[in-house]
């Protein structure tokens, strides 16, 4: 290890201790998608007393943040452009409404802070230093609420951590789309006069059991979910309302488009079967992950070399996020970092459980000392930065 790797992980060793006992914090004051106002506060309010720039509050997201600091060394600048390169860190803080921080998003602002302590130290090269707050990750859109507002196309690289049960960058989210839709029929007394009532439970049911049916048809990495709302309590009533919201999933675009138009036509043969009518309301959704192997493989060799447990190149199947949205625009990799048992899974008690556990403030070092050392690794080698460079071109 050379010199500036050496210094890196000395500041975040230093760091760590007041960055673990914030995370605690942050875990023990959760906070919803876009109220995240305290753990967003603590972690601005960091950067600032590091030297960094910050703008607190980015568009119409309150509790987003841009917090930035430029290094001028001796090493000049990376890449065929001749332009210090901006490594952007992104971190997320916000809550489940039911089980706190049982997606261990608490994790990422300290990590991703002691990341940056880390390189803040480095003066061998010309480079700049982002790090966004991101909130609103828990069905909020947030990351692509700032994309379409103009906020993290700024930076050459993205990274981002997030707490497994296992050690990679080599992830995959789901493309998902999200619509929420409303049958209106007639009521009417259920036993004196049920030929006058069109039932628009009967329509939604019919409707999810054309999704049942279609599933079968489906590629192994799609996914539907749905539940129901806006029922009648009252069974001697035809009821004339009943809404649903459904999500849409798969690693592939293509399939959701083609997922989607499927879904259409059932919730408009459902409407003609029962005689009633259907409002359709488009939630918008997420994008999948564009891979980057070569930062992936970068993120993960560093992380095995700063000791990280059950590391794996196999790709990791997740669910959905707007870091996918991210990797859409620029080059990105997300760092899973183990901190709970084999199969423990997200949004679960027992990563509720390990919020405050040694083995979560471990996943921070090692997570912030991967993202450091990726860094410097394309600090120190000017062909990775074309090379990722090239691979986001590609889209492989």
């Amino acid at each position: 290890m050379n010199e500036e790797y050496a210094r890196a992980q000395k500041r975040i060793a230093g760091a760590l201790p007041e960055l673990c006992a914030m995370a605690d914090d942050i875990f023990d004051h959760p906070e919803l998608q876009n109220r995240e106002y305290r753990s967003a506060g603590m972690l601005a309010d960091w950067l600032e007393a590091a030297g960094f720039q910050v703008k607190r509050g980015l568009g119409s997201l309150d509790t987003a943040f841009r917090a930035e600091l430029s290094i001028r060394g001796a090493g000049g600048s990376v890449g065929g452009s001749g332009k210090a390169p901006v490594f952007g860190l992104l971190c997320e803080y916000d809550a489940l409404a039911d089980m706190g921080h049982a997606c261990a998003h608490h994790l990422q602002g300290p990590a991703m802070l002691a990341a940056a302590a880390g390189l803040a130290g480095v003066r061998g090269h010309d480079f700049t230093v982002v790090v966004y707050g991101t909130p609103a990750e828990e069905g909020g859109r947030g990351k692509r609420v700032m994309i379409e507002e103009g906020w993290l196309r700024d930076v050459d690289v993205a990274i981002a951590m997030h707490g497994a049960d296992r050690t990679t960058a080599f992830s995959a989210s789901r493309a998902v789309h999200r619509y929420d839709v409303t049958f209106r029929g007639r009521s009417s007394h259920a036993a004196a006069s049920p030929e006058e009532g069109r039932s628009a439970l009967d329509a939604l049911q019919l409707a999810n059991i054309g999704i049942e049916f279609l599933r079968e048809h489906l590629p192994d990495d799609a996914r539907i979910h749905y539940s129901l709302y806006d029922l009648s309590q009252n069974p001697n009533i035809v009821p004339a309302r009943a809404s649903g919201q459904y999500l849409i999933r798969s690693l592939s675009e293509r399939t959701v488009e083609d997922m989607r138009d499927r879904f259409l036509k059932i919730v408009e043969g459902a409407a003609l079967m029962t005689g009633t009518e259907y409002e359709i309301i488009d939630g918008n959704g997420l994008k999948s992950t564009r891979p980057n192997l070569p930062l992936m493989r970068l993120l993960t060799d560093r992380a095995e070399a700063a000791g990280a447990a059950a590391v794996t190149r196999e790709v990791f199947e997740a669910g959905s996020t707007d870091f996918g949205d991210v990797t859409q625009a620029v080059p990105g990799a997300l760092l899973y970092t183990a901190f709970v048992p084999p199969g423990t899974g997200m949004h679960s008690q027992g990563f509720l459980d390990a919020g405050k556990s040694a083995a979560a403030h471990e996943a921070i070092r090692i997570a912030a000392e991967a993202a450091a050392g990726t860094c410097l690794d394309i600090l120190e080698n000017r062909a990775l930065l074309e090379e990722i460079r090239e691979a986001f071109r590609q889209g492989a």
